[in-house]
Formats: C-alpha cells, structure tokens, sequence
C-alpha cells in the first residue's frame, strides 16, 4: 500500500523477496503513476495511473482510491484473474481495520495487528 505521497505504508511479501526490491518498485511505480496521471487530458475522468503492467513473467496491477492511496500487487502471469479481486478484498479490510482504528495515523505506515492477520488470512485461503 503507496500513501498519496509516495511512501510505502505496508508491504507484504513473499518468504523469498529482498525488502529493497519491494520498496524501489513500489516507489518506481508510483512515480511511474504519477507520470501517467499527468500526461492524460485535463478532460478525462479516468485518474490513478496505471491498471496493470504486464511482463513476460509476471504483472504488477494497481487499484487507486479515490483518496489516491494505491494497493499494489505483483503477480504471476499464471494468477492475475484474480488480482482485482484481492486488491479490493484488500482495501475493504483496510477500511475495517487502519481506517476505523483511533491510533491508526493516516499516511503513515501501518502496524495494525488485526489488518495483518487478515491479509495473511485471505492471502492464505486464495493459496498465495
């Protein structure tokens, strides 16, 4: 999850990826979706960068709030009919859990317990 302002506010990853990979992409992309909202007509609706990158061996898909918060997922050729599904199952416990938390800052990084828990769930029971 990319905060409006570029900052990783959660990263959750694979058992085998490098912390520092996942932040130059998240930051990489982000600023990747900042270029994308600037170079489109001032007469467009369609706002938040990017939908999904596609390489040869996996894809990077990105749902934008309104308020510009993006979840972002990188995920394998193989998997991504469901990526939409869980960035959006995502954001709902985001929703349930940071938003409605009193001592969660909003911007900053994100340290609820309960949301963790959650997202480990559902990635789990969808096998990731």
């Amino acid at each position: 999850i990319v905060s409006n302002s570029g900052q990783l506010m959660y990263c959750k990853q694979s058992k085998t990826s490098d912390s520092n990979k996942q932040i130059d992409t998240a930051s990489t992309l982000f600023s990747l979706s900042s270029m994308i909202n600037q170079l489109q007509p001032t007469n467009t609706q369609c706002t938040g960068g990017f939908k999904e990158i596609k390489t040869a061996f996996y894809t990077w898909t990105c749902y934008t709030t309104r308020t510009g918060l993006q979840f972002l997922l990188e995920i394998s050729n193989n998997c991504k009919s469901v990526a939409n599904d869980l960035l959006k199952q995502v954001y709902e416990l985001y929703c349930d859990y940071v938003l409605k938390n009193p001592f969660s800052i909003p911007g900053q990084p994100i340290k609820v317990q309960k949301f963790e828990k959650e997202v480990e769930r559902l990635l789990y029971e969808l096998h990731f």
